[in-house]
């Protein structure tokens, strides 16, 4: 029942999703659409989620006075703008009365944002960074006013694409032109320090710009391999052509040079023939190395089409992804199609997003293709692996990225035919690429005290940020590893002392901690130094020998020292952890731990007193009490006898009516002695009458019977009160056992007579007598 109750439930799981996947996510602004205004025109050119799942997004707005300018967003995962960002949400920067927009944008390690694209200055387009702080605010530690300018030429300059590497260092790649080129665009590179300042080991003073044939050539993407080389892709003009153009694919090392083991040059370039216009607009780089290119290619009497390329290492087509390495889409639009943006997923299928015209008058909606890893269009994703969305009449998507389980497109969108109202337009889509995404070292310094995602974190730790699914999961789960800058430093020692021992002048007896606190300056305010001792009283050595003892004259003594132990040195210089005590004296023992710490232990053992004599045995008749007094400093116990009178009496009275043997013992100080004594009872004629007896059947006394070795007749009768005979015995061995007639007399005294004869010749006695019945 449980394997099928699995089956069904990876089957539903497996429905569920591609189901789910491409689907338009609810939980984000209204129906998965959320559109911005920011003045009368904006674009967003591209967009990044912080590891909080915010979205944040960056484009050009029209200011309505100076042309465009830079312009950042962030949203909340229900797409309402965040209202701790720049004002409402939004962050704006005026570029004085130049014109300027953003392209790309990428997020540093502690949360700062950086954004890159092009400025004009009234002349000429120059290159333009800028960095802003986690709330939108420029950030002026960066470069001139939290913006940095470079001219890669003396004509226009731009950038279509950035990254931020491993150390820090930031990456743009795009176009330049100017008298160097013949007034023809070239690609250029050019890295930054983290602070805004041109990285001289990289090109030339920070700038790499290359020739790519004898026309115009751009770089609209970068990607940064695991080796820290660098990709970059765009277009070339073919043969100067105005029109038509190739792919182009360059490699850089990390120094700026071209790479020559990139299809022996560095430069790849490829394309459909002198008749198409073909363009690199993504590069992607898989686990393992393989190169992902996304294009789109325009050949004569034909719409855009889109081409996936997978590369080896070297530069040569990957034979194992489409066919021999492309994978070629034709979207069908009615009129032209336009491909912006890719990314891979965590589990390497690749999501395309771009916009398309679908009707004659011109609307366009955003697209987007998802392909499985051999470049097979993924069934699961939307429609056979497409999904279009209509927004309003014109819809652009310039830029697309997942986070978790949700994939965003971005762009603008307007209600006019051509675009002229165009305003920032997000839209959020349910991905189910993989039940969980976990990012487990994401690193972050702050200082003491200091706030990351709604916590106080005053020592280093690891939060959890848990992020709200948009898919049949529950979760994604970010692990970050907080490290604060000024966290106290603690410098711990262990010290050991023996139990008892003087320690800064008091004896201790159980282990503490010492803390000592010194206080220095720091970037962060204070630093605190904590010098902290655990101070490790050893366990008390118990010997345990007691109090002084006795040494019994007949014994010895065998003292045990605390096990287990170090060693053992006695007073004798014996070195075994018992002794055997032989004679009185003193006895000590000193013990060392473990620890080497010692203690000693003696007591007194002195020669026991202890004496027990008795009288000779002595005769008796039977019956006849006979007074035992032994003489002793001790406790007297007899063996217990029911011919004694007490088993705990110093001195006894013994009544045996045959010869008997008594035992008895004397203690003091633990140690005991024993002896015996013997009643003989004499053989002359004997005869005992008892007084009483209770025949109450408890064993005890339940029987009136002579006793005597009379050997001639014998006859005893028994009578009541009343003179009626209740009881005739013929022989010594019979007794009355309280009974007449089958019932228990009363309580009371009756009348024996006794005759009997000592021999059988001799003449009779007649004895007479009383005995109580008592019940």
């Amino acid at each position: 029942m449980k394997t099928a109750l699995s089956l069904f439930l990876i089957i539903f799981v497996s429905a569920f999703c591609r189901a789910q996947s491409g689907t338009l996510d609810n939980t984000f602004g209204t129906g998965g659409i959320v559109i911005t205004t920011v003045g009368s025109f904006s674009a967003i050119g591209d967009i990044a989620v912080q590891p909080d799942g915010k979205p944040l997004v960056a484009g050009l707005y029209v200011n309505g006075a100076n042309g465009f300018d830079f312009v950042l967003a962030r949203y909340n995962y229900d797409g309402t703008l965040d209202n701790t960002f720049g004002t409402g949400g939004i962050a704006t920067t005026v570029i004085g009365n130049s014109f300027g927009g953003l392209n790309s944008i990428a997020l540093q390690p502690d949360g700062k944002i950086v954004v890159s694209g092009y400025i004009d200055g009234g002349t000429n387009d120059d290159i333009a960074v800028a960095r802003y702080n986690t709330n939108g605010t420029i950030d002026n530690s960066f470069g001139t006013n939290g913006i940095v300018i470079t001219a890669v030429d003396d004509l226009d300059d731009n950038s279509w694409d950035m990254l931020i590497q491993p150390d820090g260092k930031i990456v743009v790649t795009g176009s330049y032109n100017g008298t160097s080129t013949g007034n023809n665009a070239a690609v250029a590179v050019v890295r930054y320090n983290a602070n805004g300042t041109l990285d001289n080991s990289f090109g030339t003073g920070g700038k790499v710009s290359t020739r790519v044939g004898p026309g115009h050539s751009r770089s609209v993407t970068l990607a940064l391999q695991a080796d820290g080389k660098l990709l970059v892709g765009g277009k070339t003009d073919i043969d100067n052509g105005p029109f038509y153009e190739d792919f182009i694919i360059l490699r850089y090392n990390a120094n700026g040079s071209l790479d020559n083991t990139f299809d022996t040059d560095g430069m790849l370039i490829f394309g459909n023939g002198t008749n198409a216009r073909d363009e690199m607009k993504c590069l992607l780089v898989k686990p393992g190395g393989k190169i992902i290119g996304i294009g789109q290619s325009n050949i004569v009497n034909t719409k855009n089409l889109l081409e996936i390329f997978q590369l080896n290492s070297d530069g040569s087509f990957d034979n194992s992804f489409g066919a021999n390495g492309i994978v070629i889409t034709d979207p069908n639009a009615i009129d032209y199609s336009t491909f912006t943006d890719a990314i891979l997923q965590p589990d390497n299928k690749i999501l395309v997003c771009g916009y398309l015209n679908t009707t004659i008058s011109g609307s366009t909606d955003f697209i987007m293709y998802r392909y499985l890893p051999s470049g097979a269009l993924d069934n699961a994703f939307g429609t056979n692996g497409r999904v279009t969305t209509s927004i309003r009449l014109w819809d652009n998507a310039n830029c697309i990225t997942v986070k978790d389980n949700r994939i965003y497109v971005a762009g603008s969108s307007a209600n006019d035919q051509f675009g002229t109202q165009q305003q920032f337009t997000i839209a959020a889509y349910k991905n189910c690429f993989a039940p969980t995404v976990v990012n487990n070292n994401l690193s972050m310094a702050l200082c003491k005290g200091g706030t990351f995602l709604g916590n106080v974190v005053i020592a280093d730790t690891t939060i959890s940020d848990t992020l709200k699914s948009t898919c049949l999961y529950d979760s994604a789960i970010n692990n970050y590893h907080i490290t604060i800058s000024n966290a106290d430093t603690v410098v711990n020692k262990t010290i050991t002392v023996c139990y008892g021992a003087l320690y800064k002048g008091t004896n201790v007896y159980s282990s503490f901690f010492e803390t000592d606190t010194v206080m220095a300056p720091h970037s962060c305010g204070t630093r605190k130094f904590i010098n902290k001792t655990q101070v490790n009283v050893t366990p008390k050595i118990k010997n345990g020998f007691g109090k002084d003892t006795v040494l019994c004259s007949s014994g010895n003594i065998r003292l045990v020292a605390q096990q287990p132990a170090f060693s053992y040195l006695w007073q004798d210089n014996s070195k075994n952890a018992q002794y055997t005590v032989n004679a009185p004296g003193l006895y000590w023992v000193e013990v060392t731990d473990t620890f080497k710490c010692t203690a000693r232990d003696s007591v007194t053992v002195r020669a026991g007193d202890l004496f027990l004599s008795i009288t000779p045995d002595t005769t008796a008749l039977p019956g006849q009490p006979v007074l035992l007094v032994p003489k002793t400093n001790g406790t007297i116990t007899w063996v217990a006898d029911p011919t004694l009178n007490c088993t705990n009496c110093q001195s006894v009275l013994a009544s045996p009516l045959t010869t008997t043997t008594y035992a008895l013992s004397a203690a003091k100080d633990g140690c005991v002695l024993n002896t015996i004594v013997k009643v003989i009872i004499g053989q002359s004629l004997y005869l005992y009458i008892p007084k009483a007896f209770t025949p109450n059947k408890d064993s005890r006394n339940d029987i009136f019977k002579v006793s005597t070795n009379i050997a001639g007749p014998f006859v005893m009768q028994i009578f009541n009160r009343y003179g009626e005979r209740v009881f005739t015995a013929t022989s010594t061995s019979t007794g009355w056992d309280g009974r007449y007639k089958e019932k228990d007399q009363p309580n009371g005294v009756y009348i024996y007579t006794i005759q009997y004869q000592e021999t059988s010749s001799a003449a009779p006695i007649l004895l007479k007598g009383e005995i109580v019945l008592i019940r």
